[in-house]
């Protein structure tokens, strides 16, 4: 009773304050039980008012929340996450910045320093890696395999300079198998037939939605290159 009254209901009723939805807040606690065995004034309240007080809205909160319950509750090392984001100049008031709170929070030191290792085999330089961890924080959330396997087909088959990568991080981010194999491949198919010139960006390629790539480079031109769809389709199925 006296772990009800007071871990699990005050517990519970902070996190609707924050999150506004009884679905979300059910989902957080299926995420993370041990959240309701801890006292929130010693947990959640401190690391919520330490957000507040550095100007991340209630809507970014709910979303870390959702993202990495669990950090809230490592009030020492939330704390060191929260100065890290804030010293690496990351706007408190966009969702990028609980983004690199949370990156922070589920990366060890060895696993920071592993895959910086991996970038700098590529190329970057330890100002790119901070540069890109800016831009797109999930960079460093990638696991090892997957930083490796899209860094090598985007530099080594598709000719891209891994130096312009680290300026437009969020593409290591997207499927390589479900995403960018089967939009670059396309690609190709239109540049060795003179339609698409060399000179276009991965950028707009890869984060263009599902709809709008089919018709732009699939549907636009399938009278001229009538493999295109199975080629495209090919690629995404295998």
């Amino acid at each position: 009773m006296d772990s009800l009254e007071k871990k699990i209901i005050p517990s519970i009723a902070l996190l609707k304050g924050i999150v506004h939805s009884e679905t979300d807040v059910k989902r957080m606690i299926k995420r993370t039980r041990w959240i309701l065995t801890q006292d929130p004034q010693k947990t959640l309240v401190p690391s919520i008012a330490l957000l507040r007080t550095h100007g991340v809205p209630d809507s970014n909160i709910s979303k870390l929340l959702l993202l990495s319950g669990c950090s809230f509750l490592r009030t020492d090392s939330f704390i060191k996450n929260v100065k890290e984001t804030k010293k690496r100049e990351f706007d408190p008031s966009k969702v990028v910045f609980v983004m690199a709170v949370h990156v922070l929070s589920c990366l060890s030191k060895s696993s920071w320093e592993a895959k910086c290792g991996i970038y700098k085999r590529w190329g970057w330089s330890e100002k790119e890696i901070s540069s890109a961890f800016t831009l797109q924080p999930t960079c460093m959330g990638l696991s090892e395999k997957n930083i490796m396997s899209t860094m090598e087909f985007l530099v080594n088959k598709m000719g891209f300079d891994p130096l312009l990568i680290s300026k437009t991080p969020v593409v290591l981010s997207y499927s390589l198998e479900k995403r960018t194999i089967p939009r670059l491949s396309v690609i190709q198919v239109l540049v060795s037939n003179g339609i698409v010139k060399e000179d276009y960006k991965i950028m707009t390629l890869v984060n263009m939605s599902e709809k709008d790539f089919l018709r732009k480079y699939v549907t636009e031109f399938e009278g001229k290159v009538p493999e295109l769809l199975s080629v495209y389709q090919g690629k995404t199925n295998s």
